[in-house]
C-alpha cells in the first residue's frame, strides 16, 4: 500500500497539463466488511481493517481527477467492485 500511494503522489507532482497519463491498475477490489458502501484496491498487505490498509476507491480517484494537473487522462482499472471509484456503489465510472 505504502509503494503505491508513494507513486501515485510522484505521479500527481510530476505531470503537467502539457501531459498525457496512461494509468493502469489491475488488481483486487471489494467492499469494507465494516461499510459496504465503501469501497478499496486491495495489495498483498491488506489486512482485516482495510481502512489502514487498503487503497479507498474514492481517494484514488479523486487524486487522479482533482489534483491531477493533466488534461487528458487515459484510465483502465481491471479490479472487482470498481465502480465504487464513483463513491456510489450503485454508480458506474467516474
Amino acid at each position: 500500500l505504502g509503494g503505491i500511494q508513494q507513486a501515485l503522489e510522484t505521479v500527481v507532482k510530476q505531470v503537467t497539463s502539457n501531459d498525457l497519463l496512461v494509468f493502469f491498475l489491475a488488481g483486487h477490489g471489494g467492499p469494507d466488511p465494516g461499510s459496504r458502501k465503501t469501497r478499496y484496491f486491495m495489495t498483498y498487505d491488506t489486512g482485516q481493517d482495510f481502512t489502514r490498509s487498503a487503497l479507498p476507491m474514492t481517494l484514488l480517484r479523486d487524486r487522479l481527477t482533482k489534483d491531477l494537473r493533466a488534461k487528458r487522462l487515459v484510465c483502465f482499472i481491471d479490479t472487482c467492485h470498481s465502480a465504487g471509484l464513483a463513491g456510489d456503489p450503485q454508480a458506474g465510472g467516474f
